[in-house]
């Protein structure tokens, strides 16, 4: 029974994958021929220097690859040996995501639940995703500043900031509704307090997320570290970071 459960779900997975390929492709060739994008798009091979684009994607290709290995390094930290190819699979899979998909986490969230299909480890997995995505920041802050004290230091850079970030500008405009969201929820809350039943149900849940909370802090806290106890595995990582962003752009 539980392998044809098994069978049932890996079908449903692919028709769900094939579905999404599919719906990605359908809306590509509508775009496209919105606006004689064709058109302007076959002008721009045409007139496109092939060997330089071919260099171009190489050397495109070859990062990513590069990023995977630092995200496969991650993975091996916590003793997640999968194939190098799954993984330069999957950071394709989310960089497919990161593009073609609302907002530039998708991706990562999507590559993040694959990998755990590849281990029993699934808290690790998912967190080197995470991992992942900190030291890349990590790294372009410290190239920052250190180019900052190197190139502009006392010439009184001032960085200026405009606008409203994305969360913040959606509190802003959205603030009636959440205001009407937390009114709602207060007064369910209340309402489950004023019955015997909607308490007990209260207290199992509450018992419940103290429960996972516990179990979630304890992983994360083993897994980071597994990373503090592996320094040489984190400088390798930094190192290819540093590597992949300070090469210099072709003019």
């Amino acid at each position: 029974m539980l392998h044809t459960k098994t069978g049932k779900s890996k079908y449903v997975f692919l028709f769900v994958r094939m579905l999404v390929v599919a719906v990605g492709i359908t809306w590509a060739v509508v775009w496209l021929c919105q606006k004689q994008r064709w058109s302007n798009l076959a002008a721009v091979f045409l007139g496109m220097n092939l060997g330089i684009f071919a260099v171009t994607l190489s050397i495109f290709v070859i990062s990513q690859v590069m990023l995977a290995l630092r995200w496969w390094l991650l993975l091996r930290t916590q003793s997640i040996f999968i194939n190098f190819g799954a993984a330069v699979k999957l950071l394709f899979l989310g960089l497919f995501y990161n593009n073609f998909m609302p907002g530039s986490v998708g991706g990562d969230l999507l590559r993040a639940w694959y990998v755990t299909k590849h281990t029993d480890k699934r808290f690790e997995a998912a967190l080197s995703v995470f991992v992942d995505r900190v030291i890349g920041l990590l790294s372009t802050l410290i190239i920052a500043a250190f180019f900052y004290w190197l190139f502009l230091r006392g010439q009184g850079c001032v960085i200026a900031f405009g606008g409203q970030s994305g969360s913040l500008k959606f509190f802003a405009e959205h603030n009636w509704g959440i205001l009407w969201l937390a009114v709602i929820l207060a007064a369910v809350f209340g309402v489950l307090l004023s019955f015997k039943q909607g308490r007990m149900l209260l207290t199992r849940a509450w018992s419940y997320i103290r429960i996972r909370s516990l179990s979630i802090f304890q992983k994360l806290k083993n897994a980071l570290t597994i990373y503090c106890r592996n320094p040489l595995a984190i400088l390798a990582v930094f190192g290819l970071t540093f590597f992949l962003q300070i090469q210099p752009l072709p003019d």
